[in-house]
């Protein structure tokens, strides 16, 4: 079936992958596709294995010719002490090596290629793993060479290592970096794909019981991609097959959650938990993981994984961090029941309480908590920001001394924009999100003394749930979050709380409702599009790029807020959370759209996408950022 599809099927499966890219407006690839591929990709690599014709060797001191993902000056002026590479300069040291005497200099090019596809393919897969490397790696595989990351990899390597190029436009000094896609050709792609996945037989919904793996049921649960997680008993390993009678004393986050009693117990038996599952836990450690040999025949010395740079935040802070998000989700998902009930429907969904101390009032709201949290001597802010996103991939070069070079990845896709002469503006793919950083009693020092760090963030991810989710990252500079807006405090922040439950509600509850695949990723909305919309509610305006949700399900969407403000308003006590609903409708409406590069919509896409470029660790982003002055300059 495979041989069939790849003969017979390529312009098929290229129109239907289109919007299979993941996390920036591309969304959801067919699952028997990526399989398809993923299996695919390893019978290639076995065959490679037994057939090992050609090897690499890599001399560091080789001039660096290639130009791919390069590093800007000004970003290595600005970090003189970091060992850094691009992928262009590690390719430049590779030469072939051939093993074989049935091999002719002839076939060189395209066994390399092979190779090299295959052995970054399994990179991919391992380093980003099945929610994104399986979406991302038809789309890949699909493209034309010269659009391919990894075939413009192979090619470029395949250039140099023969002495020629292998087309015209290898031989100027352009970085070919990027992939040759727009926004608007990934969003269209998952709008497709949506339309077809959504007439499939599906069963009934009940939002009065959610499943447990629909949105509404992951956002009670309190997180997703987390295994052991917080909704797991102390001491357990997974999840029982049969929990119906559940004993809250042995819960992680009993119900009721009493602040003073449960906080440190639930961190605890998360560690615990942690430490049965996989066997050891460090939580002062702020370790990335040890990098992994790609292949050591035809990528010499290149690992995936982050080299010697560490996480932002220790394995402890990580799991403080999810519990704070566990209870805010858990508080926000009270909401859904409210509006249940106020429809007049039949629920046996319980509300989750929390309390600072056992005789202290319940809470039952996510701002509520956060109040609470302030008025017992923590200092909380909120703010929109957004960074270049790697999706957790990265490769490292290591040295013969044993130290690591890291080559700073990224995921450039063309703005659409122009300059006079036809370069194209290339931008990065980022994430964005409403970031909330805590400090005070219960994130307190760590045991050796530093202080202790708690920073979350509220999104739509691709796992399928709006809400409140851990935000630890590689402690590295070309990652570093840009401030979209000036930090809210007070009232400003409080308001940022519920908007951010509401619209939590709004994307959870039409995710559900309309059996949408990932969650609506991609459809209602991505990471920026969800963060854009908190800034229009609060702001009136956005500095997040891209945005790219559908259309016609933030039409849905729009129509979800008004309704679920509609049923709110039926109680005076949900009054601020109705007009937050009614505002965030309006904000929707609002909303800008990258979807189209066009002149009338090219002054404000265009200054969201300055905005964004901070820093500017590849030479892409710079020479983008002068296009984009230019193009300006022309539309305004």
């Amino acid at each position: 079936k495979a041989s069939t599809m790849d003969t017979t099927s390529k312009g098929w499966n290229l129109h239907w992958t289109m919007g299979s890219a993941g996390i920036v407006g591309v969304t959801t690839v067919a699952a028997g596709l990526g399989l398809w591929y993923f299996n695919l990709g390893r019978k290639r690599l076995q065959k490679l294995k037994d057939r090992q014709p050609i090897c690499m060797i890599r001399n560091p001191d080789a001039p660096h010719k290639l130009r791919l993902l390069e590093l800007s000056e000004e970003f290595l002026k600005e970090h003189p002490d970091l060992k850094v590479m691009s992928m262009g300069q590690y390719l430049s040291q590779l030469q072939i090596n051939i093993l074989s005497n049935d091999i002719s200099m002839e076939d060189v090019p395209d066994i390399i290629r092979e190779q090299i596809d295959t052995a970054l393919t399994a990179a991919l897969i391992s380093g980003l793993g099945p929610a994104f490397g399986t979406a991302v790696l038809p789309l890949l595989g699909f493209l034309p060479t010269e659009g391919a990351i990894f075939s413009m990899i192979s090619a470029a390597l395949i250039s140099a290592t023969m002495g020629s190029a292998l087309t015209d436009h290898e031989q100027d000094s352009t970085d070919r970096g990027s992939f040759p896609l727009t926004v608007a050709m990934l969003g269209n792609g998952a709008d497709i794909y949506a339309t077809s996945d959504r007439h499939r037989m599906r069963e009934p919904v009940d939002l009065n019981e959610p499943k447990p793996d629909s949105s509404l049921g992951k956002w009670n649960v309190g997180e997703v991609a987390y295994d052991p997680h917080f909704g797991m008993k102390f001491g357990e390993k997974a999840v029982a097959a049969d929990d119906s009678q559940k004993d809250e004393s042995k819960q992680l986050i009993p119900n009721p959650f009493i602040v003073s009693e449960h906080f440190d117990k639930a961190i605890e038996g998360m560690e615990e938990n942690i430490r049965l599952a996989r066997g050891e836990y460090n939580g002062a450690s702020r370790s990335l993981g040890t990098p992994t040999l790609v292949n050591e025949t035809l990528l010499p010395d290149l690992y995936a994984g982050w080299g010697d740079a560490q996480c932002t935040h220790t394995q402890r802070e990580i799991v403080r961090n999810r519990l704070f998000c566990c209870l805010l989700n858990r508080l926000g998902h009270n909401f859904h029941i409210s509006a249940q009930k106020l429809k007049g429907e039949d629920t046996n969904l319980q509300q989750f309480v929390v309390k600072m101390k056992p005789k202290d009032k319940d809470i039952i709201k996510p701002q509520d908590f956060v109040k609470a949290l302030v008025d017992n001597g923590h200092k909380i802010s909120t703010c929109p920001r957004g960074a270049t996103t790697t999706f957790g991939a990265s490769f490292c070069v290591k040295e013969n001394d044993g130290s690591w070079t890291t080559i700073p990845t990224a995921f450039f896709l063309q703005s659409g924009y122009e300059s006079a002469k036809g370069k194209p503006a290339h931008f990065f793919m980022p994430h964005s999100g409403l970031d909330m950083d805590i400090t005070g009693p219960l994130v307190g020092p760590n045991p050796d003394g530093t202080a202790g760090r708690c920073n979350i963030q509220y999104y739509l991810a691709i796992e399928g749930m709006a809400g409140w989710h851990s935000n630890h990252n590689s402690d590295v500079p070309w990652i570093r979050p840009n401030d979209l807006q000036n930090p809210y405090k007070g009232s400003e922040m409080f308001r940022s709380v519920t908007f951010a439950a509401m619209a939590a509600l709004t994307l959870n509850t039409i995710a559900t409702d309309m059996s949408l695949p990932n969650g609506g990723y991609g459809l209602t909305g991505v990471c920026n599009d969800t963060c854009a919309v908190l800034e229009v509610a609060m702001c009136g305006t956005t500095n997040c790029h891209p945005i790219s949700y559908s259309g016609r399900f933030l039409m849905h969407t729009s129509r979800y807020a008004v309704n679920l403000a509609t049923a709110l308003s039926k109680d005076r006590s949900f009054k601020s959370e109705s007009e937050a609903l009614k505002r965030l409708a309006w904000a929707m409406m609002k909303l800008p759209s990258d979807q189209s590069s066009t002149p009338s919509c090219g002054e404000d896409s265009v200054r969201r996408m300055l905005r964004m470029m901070a820093p500017c660790a590849h030479q892409m982003t710079v020479d983008a950022k002068s296009i984009l002055e230019e193009v300006r300059e022309e539309i305004t």
